[in-house]
């Protein structure tokens, strides 16, 4: 899990990271999103998840450019 401190800065009002598509869950994945995993793609932060939320306090990434498969990932799913 990442902190909140440990979010990347905001550059230009955009963020964006590379890293490998490493679900911890895949039961709830498309068969397009399953094909992405093991993929090295980039990503862009989105958000922070809230309190309540499964992932609370996790940066949430998107896909970039946006592909099928995957809306948005939490940050445990991706290996930097």
């Amino acid at each position: 899990m990442t902190s909140t401190s440990e979010l990347p800065q905001r550059v230009s009002g955009v963020d964006i990271i590379e890293g490998t598509f490493q679900p911890k869950v895949t039961d709830d994945l498309t068969p397009a999103g399953l094909a992405l995993v093991g993929k090295r793609l980039k990503w862009s932060f989105a958000w922070v998840a809230e309190e309540g939320d499964p992932y609370a306090g996790q940066a949430i990434w998107q896909p970039v450019p946006p592909m099928d498969g995957i809306r948005w990932v939490p940050d445990e799913d991706i290996q930097r």
